[in-house]
């Protein structure tokens, strides 16, 4: 019998296998990521790179090449499109003083 964890894990599986994620390099998708965020300097000399939501999505259409999206079935597409939505809400603290939908 699953249980959720490896429920969770068949997906994250399944996620990166059929979008062709496991093909990139972390380097390969840490520059693509880079191109849809913006710099903050903050007062004490640190810098931090956001993301906003809607950046968030062109840089995961960016990445997964349209030729795998087309063969997602649509329970496929609405599984994989909740899932980055899950990851993208794992950084996007209350406490941040960045706006709504953004994350560092």
């Amino acid at each position: 019998e699953n249980t959720e964890t490896e429920e969770n894990l068949l997906m994250l599986s399944n996620l990166v296998r059929r979008t062709g994620l496991a093909q990139l390099s972390p380097q390969e998708v840490d520059i693509a990521m880079m191109k849809y965020t913006r710099r903050e300097r903050r007062k004490h000399g640190e810098d931090l790179f956001v993301i906003s939501r809607d950046q968030f999505g062109k840089f995961i259409r960016e990445i997964i090449p349209r030729e795998a999206s087309k063969q997602f079935d649509r329970t496929e597409s609405e599984n994989f499109s909740n899932y980055f939505t899950n990851f993208f809400t794992c950084f996007d603290y209350n406490w941040s003083d960045l706006k709504k939908d953004e994350v560092n």
